[in-house]
């Protein structure tokens, strides 16, 4: 949670925070990795698209206006998926936990409601 908000603020410590994040996801046999992904994708979750609505879809709530301004959600979104796509490329066993607790289907599921808007 408190890394995307940094990286909100400091876009340009996006590299050295997808290695800090590699670093946690890797030690002791990769226990964390499952960890480090369900706390990006809970992010991608509950991060507001750029109109404000919640890209969870319709069944998500939505929240209020004054929870975050539009160009602040997406910016949320540009990071928490921009900080999951370089911890994917750079751990191939994150791989394999990504694909065996479903984040590919999870992930098109948040994208489809955005594509059809």
């Amino acid at each position: 949670g408190s890394c995307i908000s940094i990286l909100m603020r400091m876009p340009s410590g996006m590299f050295s925070m997808a290695d800090l994040l590699t670093t946690i996801s890797t030690k002791d046999d990769g226990r964390d990795r499952p960890q480090v992904l369900r706390a990006l994708t809970s992010r991608l979750r509950a991060a507001p698209d750029a109109a404000g609505a919640n890209v969870a879809g319709p069944s998500a709530p939505t929240p209020a206006p004054a929870a975050a301004p539009a160009e602040g959600g997406a910016s949320e979104l540009l990071v928490a998926s921009r900080l999951l796509l370089l911890l994917l490329t750079r751990d191939a066993a994150m791989r394999e936990v990504a694909i065996g607790a479903g984040l590919p289907d999870q992930l098109l599921g948040l994208l489809e409601p955005w594509l059809a808007a």
